[in-house]
C-alpha cells in the first residue's frame, strides 16, 4: 500500500481543464488515481473530481464530482488526503475546497469524502457579516457511515476549521452517536 503524489509527473488519462491535484495509490482492491482540475470562464468557474482504478493495464473512472461557481473556487489541496480510515485495506479520498473565497458576505467550504467508492459531502457556510448565519449541512448519507468513520471526519473537519480560523467548528460532534 503506498500513496504519491503525482501533479508534477506523466498523468495516464486525459483530463479537462487545469490539473491542481493528483495522487496515485495502490490498496488492496488495486492501483488508483485522484485527480482535481479547474476551469474558468467569463463568469463560471468549475471544479472536476476524478477517481481512477487500473483495469487490465488500463485506467477506468470510478467515480467523478462536479462543482461550480460564479466568482471562484478554492482548491485547499494542503487538506486533501488519501487515507485509510477504517484500516480495511482501502484508501478513501477527502479533499477540501472554498466557493466564492472572497465575496465579502462570506464563503462555503466543502469537504467532499469517497469512501467504499460512495460520495459524501459536508458543507459551511461561514458567514461574514453580522446579519448572516454560520450553517453546517451534511448529506443525509452521512448517518449510515460507521460511527469510527463519522468520527474521523468530523474530527478532520474540526482540525481543518482551527487551522483555518472558522467560527463555529465545534458543533458537529453531537453527531457521533
Amino acid at each position: 500500500m503506498y500513496v504519491k503524489e503525482i501533479l508534477h509527473g506523466k498523468i495516464p488519462v486525459s483530463y479537462t481543464g487545469k490539473l491542481i491535484d493528483a495522487y496515485e495509490f495502490k490498496d488492496a482492491a488495486g492501483l488508483h488515481l485522484y485527480i482535481l482540475t479547474k476551469t474558468e470562464e467569463t463568469s463560471r468557474v468549475s471544479i472536476f473530481g476524478f477517481g481512477y482504478t487500473q483495469h487490465n493495464g488500463a485506467f477506468v473512472k470510478d467515480w467523478e464530482i462536479k462543482d461550480f461557481s460564479g466568482l471562484n473556487v478554492l482548491l485547499r489541496y494542503t487538506y486533501t488526503k488519501i487515507v485509510d480510515i477504517d484500516k480495511d485495506g482501502l484508501f478513501e479520498s477527502i479533499f477540501v475546497y472554498q466557493l466564492d473565497p472572497d465575496r465579502g458576505d462570506g464563503s462555503t467550504w466543502k469537504m467532499m469524502v469517497h469512501y467504499k467508492n460512495a460520495k459524501y459531502v459536508f458543507r459551511v457556510h461561514v458567514p461574514e457579516l453580522d446579519y448572516d448565519k454560520y450553517t453546517v449541512t451534511w448529506d443525509k448519507s452521512f448517518e449510515t457511515l460507521p460511527k469510527s468513520v463519522r468520527k474521523y471526519l468530523i474530527d478532520y473537519w474540526n482540525m481543518v476549521a482551527e487551522k483555518e480560523d472558522l467560527q463555529g467548528r465545534y458543533v458537529l460532534t453531537d453527531r457521533i452517536k
